[in-house]
């Protein structure tokens, strides 16, 4: 026993492809919607191109959202915290102009810090093995923690003045 034909079959006509309905003989399909090309604004490839870069412009990406600092009513600069790496976190900082400069300072001793690993991780490989036993050491981790929640508590101190 054979299938039954299919009722539809695709042709091509003047290079538009066509719906032919073989159960109502034979009659082309009209589209219950008119074509994109009917419906969409006739535009040239210039007008077209520089609607779409002023869409670009407007809208903001979002990785820039993501990283644009918070800023508070003052204009200065909020930290949020996690709890992962500071004792009484989380919670948003007011770093002061004086905290700006410490964490430009940290910056600079952590990509040093880590040029140092990287190195020693390469001349030194057996202890990648040891790290993470030290890492996660609950003492460790402690001590790194209050040290974190103490340098953090000093960026938004006001400067002494004496």
């Amino acid at each position: 026993m054979d299938a039954p034909g299919t009722r539809y079959k695709v042709i091509e006509r003047g290079r538009r492809l066509e719906v032919i309905d073989t159960w109502n003989g034979n009659a082309a399909v009209t589209p219950s919607r008119p074509a994109p090309a009917e419906r969409a604004p006739q535009r040239d490839a210039l007008a077209a191109r520089d609607a779409l870069k002023a869409a670009r412009r407007e809208r903001p990406s979002p990785v820039g959202a993501l990283r644009a600092p918070k800023i508070d009513q003052r204009g200065q600069r909020l930290l949020q915290t996690k709890d992962w790496y500071d004792t009484k976190g989380p919670r948003q900082i007011v770093v002061t102009p004086q905290g700006e400069e410490k964490l430009k300072g940290l910056r600079i001793i952590a990509f040093v810090i880590l040029f140092i690993l990287a190195v020693m991780a390469f001349l030194f490989w057996p202890l990648l093995f040891i790290v993470p036993f030290i890492a996660f050491n609950d003492g460790t981790r402690k001590g790194m923690r209050s040290a974190a929640t103490q340098f953090l508590d000093e960026l938004n101190q006001p400067p002494n003045r004496g």
